[in-house]
């Protein structure tokens, strides 16, 4: 098996970009890691695009509906085909090319991208519709997730997985930071229209970085061997590989409750907000607590963690429990930009702790599997 592993995560210098490996080589701490930093940066342009236009949507749906309710509606849509597909999802991803599969994923979630601006430019656009796209978008992303993650342990030393994991969430952060300021700008200018068809050409970044590198696979006989397993096997091999680790099935459990806890807060911010605020004063209050996740990002980038990542995640998640407290003491833009703030600062680093040890506990040719099942726990 350690055989194996060393051998699947042999570095491919195919297609390595030479703008990636100068910065590399000004940042030691990224030697190894360039294929993995250029996939990520057309990634993270993709999702600015990505967060723009669910801004957008969600402050068009509040406004046309003026209902927390329906509001919520679009949210569950997006968070139920995780756990459905899930375990699905994983199954293939260890059979199939992880890099294809994320090709394929963004394209067709581009394509549900599409399918709204058309609704909105023809009238016919309601909630139902979005909530539809949402769960179709939903799905593409869960398999492009499972195999962005899956893929990573290949192109990077585990030495800086958790690095790797700071640097996959710097960059949403920096798109959550970069949407509320622009969306509501755009809004007025180029109207949903044109923020869905800068997600989009975005979204072109994010195909054109993963065509133009490759990146080691699965060997074929790990690929034939997971398909000579039944279907069935495959779909519980996940829940079987935790319940047979108790360490790494408290954690997903402990995570899973807390997701269970602090979600019930955070799909209220924004109804909170416009509940005593103006739109403006919702992007500015947002923008200021999502860059919280983009310093607390950095710091996981450069720091890594601490050496035993447990610690690091025990005391992360103490800080966020702090935070969340006072985010509910009154009806305040400073408060809660202040207590998000530190929330979303702390969030990067318990993730990427979490996300690394993960990575390096488990197995590269079983990893679809077992992420899946994490996520749809999670």
């Amino acid at each position: 098996m350690n055989q194996t592993t060393d051998t699947q995560q042999q570095r491919a210098d195919d297609g390595k970009p030479s703008i990636i490996s100068a910065i590399t080589k000004r940042f030691p701490s990224l030697q190894g890691m360039e294929t993995f930093t250029f996939i990520w940066f057309g990634q993270v342009i993709s999702l600015i695009g990505t967060s723009l236009t669910s801004f957008a949507l969600s402050i068009w749906v509040y406004q046309q509906t003026d209902s927390v309710t329906q509001f919520s509606l679009p949210v569950l849509s997006a968070a139920i085909p995780p756990i459905l597909i899930g375990p699905i999802a994983g199954v293939y991803v260890d059979r199939w090319s992880r890099r294809w599969t994320m090709i394929i994923s963004d394209f067709s979630a581009g394509l549900c991208t599409l399918l709204v601006a058309w609704l909105y430019l023809n009238g016919s656009l309601e909630i139902w519709h979005i909530c539809l796209t949402n769960v179709l978008r939903s799905s593409f992303s869960t398999f492009q997730g499972l195999a962005y993650s899956a893929a990573t342990t290949l192109l990077v030393p585990k030495a800086n997985l958790a690095r790797a994991s700071g640097m996959v969430f710097t960059g949403q952060a920096i798109s959550d930071l970069a949407a509320p300021t622009f969306a509501v700008t755009l809004l007025a200018i180029i109207r949903l229209p044109g923020i869905i068809a800068i997600d989009f050409i975005t979204l072109l970044f994010a195909l054109l970085s993963l065509l133009i590198v490759k990146f080691p696979e699965l060997s074929t006989s790990t690929e034939e061997q997971t398909k000579q397993e039944s279907f069935i096997d495959n779909l519980t091999y996940g829940f079987k590989y935790f319940v047979q680790r108790p360490g790494l099935l408290g954690l997903v459990l402990l995570i899973a409750l807390c997701n269970f806890i602090s979600g019930a807060t955070q799909v209220l911010d924004i109804p909170l907000v416009l509940s005593f605020a103006s739109v403006t004063t919702l992007g500015i209050v947002v923008s200021c607590a999502n860059a919280g996740m983009v310093i607390g990002g950095l710091i996981m980038t450069i720091w890594g963690g601490l050496e035993n990542q447990m610690t690091t995640v025990f005391i992360s998640m103490f800080a966020i429990g702090l935070s969340v407290l006072f985010v509910g003491l009154r009806p305040s833009a400073i408060l809660l930009a202040c207590a998000n703030f530190s929330v979303l600062l702390t969030i990067p680093i318990v993730n990427s702790a979490i996300q690394a040890i993960y990575q390096r506990k488990v197995a590269p040719e079983v990893q679809g599997r077992v992420f899946a099942f994490r996520k749809s726990v999670a």
